[in-house]
């Protein structure tokens, strides 16, 4: 309880201090945000950037865990004793299969190795009938071919391959977003399909007018990389899809962090497809 009201009522400075004193330590599986830059070109010259190698070569490290049975659950190449639940999405997806006839075709843009597949599929009824589609960097999908998955589970380079014979009724972009250079041109594209269900998944979001751009550096402990991260205003994902989807439901991850005297929240939404005609 003490934790809860620390984290709502705890000025935003304090909270920035405690955050970067516990990553300088290695105590935050999140890491240390740096910045404000003026662009996102500033950011990625100051970053070793997303598609360093060290990031694939331990969230592939990690997947081989949890295939061979040495983890049941990785996130972020971070792999746990316990599976972590990620109740919202499980339910959005249990969601959309009982208004599918049991049935999910899921665009998982950004969706790594295929680990919220691999969670999905061990709690899910297995009379669900599923089909994962994970569109990642080319090089990410090179390495999955290389891994033993279970049927349902495919990999691509584009959003355009992934959907050249395959209708989503569930696209997915959890913890993804905020690591795009143009990430309301991919929100775009994404909504042009017309899936049923979009779920947005650990977000960072903060209450002010404007996005923010910082360099993230992950804790050496994890693997040692950096790059450019947004902090999104709340307020322009919202408006980038109304219109086009309702929200549902609306949830966050509980931890309240700060940057920049704004408090950062890492926020999720499920929406529904507005015209099902």
């Amino acid at each position: 309880m003490l934790k809860r009201i620390a984290k709502h009522w705890c000025p935003p400075a304090l909270l920035s201090l405690s955050h970067r004193v516990l990553s300088r330590l290695g105590l935050s599986t999140r890491g240390e945000l740096r910045g404000p830059y003026p662009d996102w070109q500033s950011a990625l010259r100051d970053s070793t950037g997303y598609d360093n190698p060290a990031i694939l070569d331990a969230v592939a490290a990690a997947t081989r865990k949890v295939l061979s049975g040495e983890a049941v659950y990785e996130r972020d190449s971070v792999v746990f004793a316990e599976v972590h639940w990620p109740w919202p999405l499980l339910a959005a997806l249990a969601r959309q299969a009982a208004c599918d006839s049991g049935e999910l075709r899921v665009l998982d843009f950004g969706g790594s190795l295929g680990g919220t597949f691999v969670t999905a599929r061990k709690f899910l009824d297995p009379r669900i009938r599923m089909r994962w589609h994970v569109v990642e960097q080319p090089h990410y999908v090179a390495k999955a071919a290389e891994l033993r998955f279970t049927d349902g589970l495919s990999f691509f380079s584009t959003i355009d391959l992934a959907t050249e014979s395959f209708a989503p009724n569930v696209v997915i972009l959890s913890g993804v977003l905020h690591y795009l250079s143009r990430p309301f041109d991919i929100l775009e594209q994404l909504l042009n399909l017309g899936a049923n269900s979009l779920l947005i998944d650990r977000t960072p979001c903060v209450d002010g007018p404007q996005d923010i751009i910082t360099v993230q550096h992950v804790p050496a402990r994890i693997f040692p990389a950096s790059y450019p991260s947004w902090l999104f205003a709340r307020r322009r994902i919202l408006a980038a899809i109304t219109g086009k989807y309702r929200e549902v439901a609306s949830f966050d991850d509980g931890e309240r962090l700060a940057f920049d005297r704004q408090q950062i929240v890492h926020e999720g939404w499920l929406f529904e497809l507005i015209d099902r005609s």
